[in-house]
């Protein structure tokens, strides 16, 4: 995540909050095409929606934990990324890394993309890697979750430890693309759809790398910040619209 200039943080706030809408929609629109396809005949299709409304659910919630993260204790400050705060609840008050927002963040959505993984293997591929790639999945959302962080290096080790969850993506991106390399009509461009789905909301969570926007800033010679996220935000809506076109198309 790019270190924000407090002016942009209003508006990042806004751009968060839009997507959070798109996410509640497309839940409720995932809801509905299940409830109304019930039925042994949609056996497969069933299952995919559901895992499909997992991971948007997981991608939900672990917004609303990088929020808490982002614009309550750190405010885009890197500098207090490794901070402790005090948080009450009723009586009882503890010290708490504000990290452990974010790697609670992070274990979400690795549960979630482990949850799609293990469904599309069993599902789809007839269990062929017998779920693997979601157990490692899991593992690395649980190292990630309990590596301790002292400093700002801990920090960006384990930023760069979280890929691993993330690596579902490019999992089910690889598995689409062979569906629709070897299918035709709509199951071809259900893929496609699904394959478009996890290409723009990989894409969007790397538009604003720190590294990357710094890197555009020094060639640029101007601020870019606000631009990737108003791209993140075009991609992530995209993105969450495409996975539930996907979802619902599929097995029809």
């Amino acid at each position: 995540m790019a270190q924000l200039a407090p002016e942009y943080i209003p508006l990042v706030f806004y751009l968060t909050c839009f997507i959070l809408v798109i996410k509640i929609l497309t839940i409720t629109f995932i809801s509905v095409k299940l409830i109304r396809r019930r039925g042994e005949e949609y056996a497969i299709a069933h299952a995919f929606m559901r895992a499909m409304l997992t991971l948007i659910v997981c991608l939900l919630v672990s917004r609303l934990f990088y929020m808490v993260f982002d614009f309550i204790y750190t405010k885009f400050d890197t500098t207090l990324y490794v901070s402790w705060t005090n948080i009450c609840i009723g009586s009882m008050c503890f010290d708490i890394q504000v990290t452990t927002f974010w790697k609670l963040g992070q274990l979400i959505i690795g549960c979630g993309l482990a949850y799609i993984v293990f469904i599309v293997d069993r599902k789809i591929l007839e269990f062929k890697f017998k779920g693997i790639f979601a157990y490692i999945m899991i593992a690395g959302s649980l190292l990630t979750l309990f590596w301790p962080v002292n400093t700002m290096a801990d920090f960006e080790f384990i930023s760069t430890l979280g890929i691993l969850p993330q690596l579902g993506m490019l999992i089910l991106f690889f598995v689409f693309l062979n569906i629709a390399r070897k299918s035709s009509g709509r199951i071809r461009t259900t893929a496609v759809i699904i394959i478009l789905a996890f290409i723009l909301y990989g894409v969007a969570a790397l538009a604003v790398n720190a590294g990357l926007i710094a890197a555009l800033n020094s060639a640029l010679g101007t601020d870019v910040t606000l631009y990737m996220y108003l791209i993140q935000t075009t991609m992530k809506t995209v993105g969450i619209i495409f996975m539930a076109m996907g979802a619902s198309r599929w097995g029809t």
